[in-house]
């Protein structure tokens, strides 16, 4: 016959029949490796334990449970260094200070020992330590420990022991112990220093205490055990593989159905009916007895002596001031099942986040790379960097905390919304930007300002604003960043021409300048360039017109001055020395991968973003202005308000 004991184990588990489940383990018809490995696997570790009889896989599961109790027990005895080590990593991240002190002792860690004394403020058992350093000649281990304590006569003493008597005469008489550092050998000391100030003691940062448990049932086994007898699923138990699928364990599994009542008992079903053992912790106290420690106290038995006679006078305590209690371990029937994690501010944010921006913000890089190119068909993302890491960093703190302790990491969301991250651009500094850029076409420092419009491409769809009013005038102001973008590209082609000698290139050029969009001041200076232009390479019928354009713009009189000039030598001689593919009477855009003029009825292709024109030839490629998203590229628009996607 087949043994169908294993199955049916784990479909009760799977059918969530705790109490059939628990008789099979109590009459002992399951065992093997196969059972521990399914449990572990389906997240039971606890209740692998009580399949468990080897040492060294029970203390593994009560670390993966967090059973610190379990844990405990296991650790004791294998009496390993490594256990003790990963219990006291376990304890401390559940905040048990006694196991963690427990643990220090047992692997003879001084040093963390020490440390975790000062966190906690027991200074009274840093002293036993100094003492025991002191017995065992751990000189380093002495003057710290010393150190943390503010005992600078010791300190002073211990440097004079081990043969550093300059920096034992150095250490009394800067902390003002002058008659230890008189009777020290050696020559006067140094000056002190100026503005210098003394170490203090560190201060404790906790009262030592365990950190407060929630003591919850475990959420499994909780229908009456009493009600009916044991019964083995039926042949049509198993149905299809669709209902078995749907059998598995959900997250609600280590869930309680209730809130455990404040100060209420709870049993655990298997401590309570198939475990029967009572652990026992730390009864030989401390680090043991003097055998266990095994060092040889200078000046012979009389030192030992003495510290022994300071444990006993304690009242039953270990040199560490521990209770010897052999039951402090005992089984109350309790156990802790810590609650679980919540939902991190940055996934909030994430989850939460419909903005290319906030999905930057809050290190959804690639979520916004998709969203950038469905938005403005953005291609290249290498221009916008130097802004998303901005935009990064902008919402994240890094306060600094006291001496050797790491900075306090912390986020930044918007007022009044804590699942949306605040960002950095704003649309005062949009403005700000664009107020720069146009004091730098003013000054004639083209370069800067072509930074300043490119840094304001990159950071626009990343910005953040409210209402629908400042996305249109975010609008408004990429259009003018694009009218600025050609002319200064074409400023900088036209001084490629001229140094190339190619005179038409060159008029052609300076005439699409003056046709952006610009505010009126640069465009009478755009006119300006453009008649000089003009009337140097002899084409005098160009020069006129832009002269006469000059005029009408009511201009500065030295401005208007000259432009009569030219229009009095202009009208005299109406020919032009360079043939140009250019008339100002027809409506056209500037090409912005030729940079020609595209007139009315040409088939052309925009960006998506900051809506350049191009020849049908130039669909696919990176646009030259924004230098970010592809041309011809079907876009859904900008988004950088809340109302835009609601």
């Amino acid at each position: 016959p087949i043994d169908r004991t294993e199955y049916t184990f784990k479909l009760l588990l799977l059918r969530k029949r705790y109490d059939d489940v628990r008789r099979m383990i109590s009459e002992n018809r399951l065992s093997g490796q196969a059972i521990i490995a399914y449990l572990h696997k389906k997240g039971f570790p606890e209740v692998a334990l009580h399949f468990v009889r080897d040492e060294k896989t029970r203390f593994a599961l009560a670390i993966d449970s967090g059973s610190l109790e379990v844990g405990l027990e296991s650790a004791q005895a294998l009496n390993d260094p490594d256990a003790w080590k990963q219990l006291a990593e376990e304890a401390l991240r559940q905040g048990n200070v006694e196991i963690v002190e427990l643990c220090y002792q047992k692997t003879k860690n001084l040093e963390r020992l020490a440390f975790l004394y000062v966190v906690t403020g027991n200074f009274e058992k840093l002293m036993k330590m100094s003492k025991i350093a002191e017995a065992s000649g751990n000189y380093m281990a002495q003057f710290q420990i010393l150190s943390y304590l503010g005992d600078f006569e010791s300190m002073s003493s211990v440097l004079a022991e081990c043969g550093q008597v300059p920096l034992a005469k150095l250490c009394a008489s800067t902390h003002g112990l002058d008659e230890i550092a008189a009777q020290l050998p050696g020559e006067g000391s140094s000056p002190p220093l100026k503005d210098a100030s003394l170490l203090c003691p560190p201060v404790a940062l906790d009262n030592g205490a365990n950190w407060p448990m929630l003591q919850i049932s475990r959420g499994l086994f909780k229908r009456d055990t009493a009600a009916g007898d044991f019964e083995e699923p039926s042949a049509d138990y198993y149905e299809d593989a669709a209902t078995f699928a749907e059998s598995e364990r959900d997250p609600t599994w280590d869930e309680a159905p209730g809130a455990a009542k404040p100060n209420a008992e709870v049993v655990d079903p298997f401590a309570a009916e198939l475990d029967q053992r009572q652990p026992s912790a730390g009864a030989d106290g401390g680090w043991g007895d003097d055998d266990d420690f095994d060092i040889d106290v200078p000046g012979g038995d009389d030192a030992g002596a003495a510290i022994d006679g300071a444990g006993e006078a304690a009242g039953g305590e270990d040199e560490f001031g521990r209770a010897e209690d052999d039951d402090a371990s005992a089984d109350t029937g309790l156990y802790y099942v810590p609650p679980k994690a919540g939902t991190g501010l940055e996934a909030r944010w994430r989850r939460s986040s419909k903005l290319a921006g906030e999905l930057v913000a809050s290190g959804a890089f690639d979520d916004a790379f998709k969203l950038l190119s469905r938005q403005i068909g953005a291609s290249d993302f290498a221009p916008m960097k130097e802004a998303m890491v901005s935009v990064y960093l902008g919402c994240r703190l890094s306060l600094p905390a006291t001496v050797n302790v790491a900075p306090i990491a912390s986020l930044v969301s918007q007022i009044g919304d804590v699942d949306r991250p605040l960002t950095c651009f704003s649309l005062a500094a949009l403005k700000e930007r664009m107020g720069v850029m146009s004091q730098s076409v003013t000054q004639g420092r083209f370069a800067d300002a072509a930074k300043v419009i490119r840094l304001i491409f990159a950071s626009t769809p990343l910005m953040v604003v409210d209402s629908m009013e400042d996305v249109n005038e975010v609008r408004a102001i990429l259009s003018t960043c694009k009218e600025y973008g050609i002319g200064l590209t074409l400023e900088a082609l036209q001084k490629q021409a001229k140094a190339e000698g190619n005179a038409a290139r060159q008029v052609l050029l300076a005439a699409l300048f003056t046709h952006c969009r610009m505010s009126p001041q640069h465009v009478q200076l755009s006119l300006r360039a453009a008649m000089m232009v003009a009337y140097e390479v002899k084409n005098y019928i160009m020069a006129s017109g832009f002269a006469r354009r000059l005029l009408e713009t009511s201009p500065k009189p030295e401005f208007a001055q000259r432009a009569r000039k030219v229009l009095q030598f202009c009208d005299k001689n109406m020919t032009n020395a360079h043939e140009v593919d250019y008339d100002d009477r027809r409506d056209f855009v500037v090409d912005c991968a030729t940079y020609t003029p595209l007139y009315a009825g040409q088939p052309r292709v925009e960006c998506g973003y900051c809506a350049s024109m191009y020849n049908s030839e130039a669909k696919g490629t990176t646009c030259s202005i924004c230098q970010i998203c592809s041309v011809g590229q079907n876009a859904e628009g900008l988004r950088i308000s809340a109302s835009q996607v609601r």
